[in-house]
């Protein structure tokens, strides 16, 4: 049901879930259509789409009378990666990829598949989770990738932030320092997605 509103039901019991629905996240059939609708739905972002942030509530099943309010409490199901590299000469550029993050979330919230994504060398990215500790891969000038081990987990609802450093002797990035903090989608980094 897009947007705000009521929904008319007949008493009974339900599962609901409720979520945000930005630009570019596929998986959904039309509104006003429940064919195919099921708890593992898979819901992922177009290929030529980057990953925006969204919300998802936890999936539950409701008895409802006639006057009954279902009320959701929204969590964000992404997360966001903040990179920033230091010393990396200006006549070097560095290409980031985050390897093996998850590549959909069902309407369960039980996150699946496997994508390696395109992350930005100094900024944020919304990504979603990885299911494990996280890995970087980087090149220096088109050069062989290498990986960098992060050695914690990008968890839903949480900022990742990576201090790399150039090392020009062994010519290679190195992490000096990962935070990890709470974060909220519009409350500070990566852009918010119209709510549907």
């Amino acid at each position: 049901m897009p947007g705000s509103g009521t929904l008319s039901l007949d008493p009974g019991t339900y599962r609901m879930v409720t979520l945000s629905v930005p630009a570019g996240l596929g998986g959904l059939p039309d509104a006003g259509t429940t064919a195919g609708i099921t708890p593992e739905l898979a819901l992922s972002f177009d290929a030529k789409a980057s990953i925006t942030p969204f919300s998802l509530s936890e999936l539950t099943e409701e008895t409802l009378s006639a006057a009954s309010v279902y009320t959701a409490t929204l969590l964000p199901a992404t997360s966001l990666l903040s990179l920033r590299v230091s010393g990396l000469p200006d006549e070097h550029s560095a290409k980031f990829t985050l390897l093996g993050m998850y590549a959909s979330v069902g309407l369960d919230g039980t996150y699946a598949g496997s994508l390696d994504y395109p992350v930005s060398a100094s900024g944020e990215t919304v990504c979603f989770p990885t299911p494990g500790a996280a890995t970087l891969s980087y090149s220096v000038d088109g050069g062989e990738p290498r990986s960098l081990p992060i050695g914690r987990a990008l968890e839903a609802s949480n900022r990742l932030t990576l201090e790399l450093a150039w090392g020009e002797e062994r010519q290679e990035i190195v992490i000096r320092q990962t935070t990890v903090t709470d974060w909220i989608p519009g409350n500070g980094g990566g852009e918010a997605g119209s709510a549907e």
